[in-house]
Order: structure tokens, then C-alpha cells, then sequence
């Protein structure tokens, strides 16, 4: 091998070992290696035999038989919550979430907006709002969950400043979110309710990508409709495809701060792990 091409491979060798220096560098700083079923114990051992036995959804606030989820605040944020499936579902990768039965879980989210508003004491616009999940590279838990929290500002500007471009097939921003690249897809109140959303990433024109390395947002766009919002994981650009980052769980949008707003929920209501992001 020539003095040139041992260099191209040290540098490749140097990028793989940086690569898997930082992917361990998160799964230590999330602690996600400690409790990555710990959504999916609460879920399935409190909160659903809870609401099935006495009809309280305690640790959760929301436990829904009939359409499979239940709805718990994160230890995250004032007023973040998750909402869960009710059966064992992995995340983005789950080949559940495309049965023709699968509940309409982001729809059920996106419904369950009104913990937020609850909690918080008075109501909370919709465009302040927004859903994330992260891709199986960006969690820490091994059961699907919906983030359903605060849209950043920053975002929340960027998504209107666009939105006259985006229409109802997949293309990318013209401009990163977070510094992250993102494509967009317009979608009305009836396709939320009604259509397979999870599907419609099987549009996205990108080949040999599995869904699993997708992380996935809604938001409101200005005229009432919806954007999806998907994001690639790209292992040697430090991206890890945890959507979440279109959300800001301090919520500094709203006036007065929900950190100065007292817990409007049952006692218990909370999670009882420290969960980290994800």
C-alpha cells in the first residue's frame, strides 16, 4: 500500500473510532443503557392493570383501552408528556405501526395535547405545540413514544417562514432545523385522523434507508394544516435523528413561565424513573 492510501485508511480508521466514541459518549450521558424498558414497565405493569382493576390510570394521567395508548407527564419539562402504545411496540421500526388496525397514534397524541393546558392552568395555543419521535439511534427507550411538548421558537419561525413552499409531497427545508436537515410534507386534519401517517415515510425518496432511522415531528403550519417532519440519522455528521430537538420543554414562549405554574395534576401522576431524553 502506497505512503498515500495508508493515510486514507488511518483517516477512515480515525472517523469509525470517532464515530463510536460518540455513540457511546450518549448512551452514557442519557443513561439509556440503565432503563431502556422502564416506559414500557410502568405502561404495562401500573398503568394499564391500574385503569383495568379500578379504574385509575395512576402513574399515568390517561390510560385509553379501547384505542391502545396511554399518556404520562415527563419528568422533562413542565409540561411535556408521552403518549404510549399499550402493546409492545420498539419504535419507528415497529412493522406494527403499519397494520391496517394500528391506532392512529400520532392523531391520539396530538389529541392529548390538552394535558399540556390542563397542567398549565389556562390553554395553550396549538402553534405553540408540537410532536416528536426519535429515531432508534435518538432514544433511550425501547418502547414507541410521542414526545407532546413545546415547539422551539426557532423552529416554530422557520416552519412559518417555509410554509408557502411546502405542499403534500416530501421535500427537503431549504434551511436546516437546529442545524440538522429535515424534509417536509403537508398534511390536513382529515389525513391525521384518518390516514396510516407512519406509511407515508415510505415516500420519502432515499434509498436503502430504513425506517428506523427516521425521527419524525408534527407541528401546526399558519393556515391550520399540518407538517410532517422527518430527519435522517447520519452517523458521521453527529446527527442521531432524535426529532425531539424541535421541541423545547421549557416552553419559553409562554407567558407567565410553567415553571412558576403549580402542577394541576392527581397526585402520582408523574413518572417514577428519571427518565432522560428520548
Amino acid at each position: 500500500m502506497s505512503m498515500s492510501g495508508r493515510r486514507r485508511a488511518m483517516h477512515r480508521l480515525a472517523s469509525a473510532l470517532l464515530a463510536v466514541g460518540l455513540v457511546l459518549g450518549l448512551l452514557v450521558a442519557t443513561g439509556c443503557n440503565r432503563h431502556p424498558d422502564a416506559l414500557w414497565h410502568i405502561v404495562s405493569e401500573q398503568c394499564t392493570p391500574n385503569q383495568q382493576a379500578h379504574g385509575n390510570p395512576a402513574p399515568c394521567v390517561q390510560v385509553d383501552l379501547a384505542n391502545g395508548y396511554a399518556v404520562l407527564k415527563d419528568r422533562v419539562g413542565a409540561l411535556q408528556y408521552l403518549l404510549i402504545p399499550t402493546a409492545r411496540l420498539a419504535g419507528m421500526e415497529s412493522r406494527g405501526l403499519l397494520a391496517a388496525n394500528s391506532p392512529r397514534y400520532l392523531a391520539n397524541a396530538w389529541a392529548a395535547r390538552h394535558w399540556m393546558s390542563h397542567r398549565y392552568g389556562q390553554p395553550i395555543p396549538d402553534r405553540a405545540i408540537a410532536l416528536a419521535i426519535n429515531s432508534v439511534h435518538g432514544r433511550t427507550q425501547n418502547q414507541l413514544h410521542i414526545h407532546i411538548s413545546c415547539i422551539k421558537p426557532s423552529v416554530r419561525h422557520a416552519l412559518d417562514t417555509a410554509s408557502a413552499s411546502i405542499d403534500d409531497r416530501w421535500a427537503p427545508l431549504s434551511n436546516p432545523l437546529n442545524g440538522h436537515r429535515y424534509s417536509a410534507r403537508r398534511i390536513g386534519p382529515h389525513t391525521l385522523q384518518n390516514s396510516h401517517v407512519f406509511r407515508m415515510l415510505a415516500d420519502i425518496e432515499e434509498a436503502n434507508t430504513p425506517v428506523g432511522d427516521y425521527g419524525l415531528g408534527l407541528a401546526t403550519l399558519p393556515n391550520g394544516d399540518f407538517v410532517l417532519l422527518a430527519t435522517r440519522y447520519r452517523l458521521f455528521s453527529n446527527h442521531f435523528a432524535g426529532a425531539e430537538e424541535i421541541q423545547d420543554h421549557a416552553c419559553p414562549q409562554l407567558q407567565p413561565a410553567p415553571s412558576r405554574v403549580g402542577a394541576r395534576d392527581r397526585p402520582g401522576h408523574t413518572a417514577l424513573i428519571n427518565r432522560p431524553a428520548g
